[in-house]
């Protein structure tokens, strides 16, 4: 990805054909690399960092849906349902493990 300047002062990325941009297999978001098995953000990888930790030292601890355990996870939406975002965090291939 290019930064030029234009006449104005602004600054404008611009992609060449060469450039990969990987996504959060969770939420969507600019990915910084492969975690836990899976390319994901920062904040997904935080996040799947942490609930690991917490389960593993709270064996007792379950995140809960207050919906229908249907909710949207996205860049936008990721932080209002841990349990789904945890459940999704699973199915897009993160492992405790890795």
């Amino acid at each position: 990805m290019d930064n030029s300047i234009s006449p104005n002062g602004t600054t404008s990325a611009t992609t060449s054909p060469n450039d990969t941009t990987d996504f959060c297999v969770v939420c969507g978001d600019k990915a910084i690399g492969k975690h836990y098995g899976a390319v994901a953000c920062n904040g997904c990888k935080g996040f799947f960092r942490r609930s690991k930790f917490y389960f593993s030292v709270w064996q007792n601890l379950q995140y809960t849906c207050r919906f229908s355990k249907q909710c949207n996870i996205d860049k936008d939406h990721r932080n209002a349902c841990r349990y789904c975002r945890f459940q999704k965090c699973l199915a897009d291939g993160m492992k405790p493990e890795g």
